[in-house]
């Protein structure tokens, strides 16, 4: 955890979602239970193989090994990069706030913003 590298003290270093694994940025978007529940919502929102990462990076390219191409292969990056926005939103909210997430409510809102996203992008003339 960077706080820790940094020697700042933390009652807790358990994950904030399932209090079993340490938080690390790999676990919070790839290894947390919550985190499994929201790629498999994205993969079948998405109609695509389901979603295993092991690696944050492993997420930033997985639109590069899906088997899509084109718009979808663009639009599932953008997807994929809204997740991990939502998923560290959820985290903060957790901690800041002590605010629970639903796995239903955050592909829901992973959804949301995708539409918008494609839509403005649209609007731009990016995604034809």
């Amino acid at each position: 955890m960077a706080l820790v590298r940094r020697n700042i003290l933390m009652d807790n270093q358990l994950c904030v979602w399932c209090d079993i694994e340490e938080e690390t940025v790999e676990h919070i978007f790839t290894g947390c239970v919550i985190s499994a529940g929201v790629w498999n919502g994205v993969s079948r929102w998405c109609r695509i193989p389901d979603i295993f990462a092991f690696h944050v990076k492993d997420l930033v390219n997985m639109h590069e090994v899906c088997g899509t191409s084109g718009i979808k292969k663009a639009v599932l990056h953008g997807v994929i990069i809204i997740a991990c926005w939502i998923l560290w939103r959820a985290r903060n909210d957790k901690i800041f706030s002590n605010k629970e997430s639903k796995v239903v409510d955050l592909v829901a809102d992973i959804k949301t913003l995708g539409f918008l996203w494609y839509k403005h992008r649209c609007k731009e003339g990016v995604v034809d």
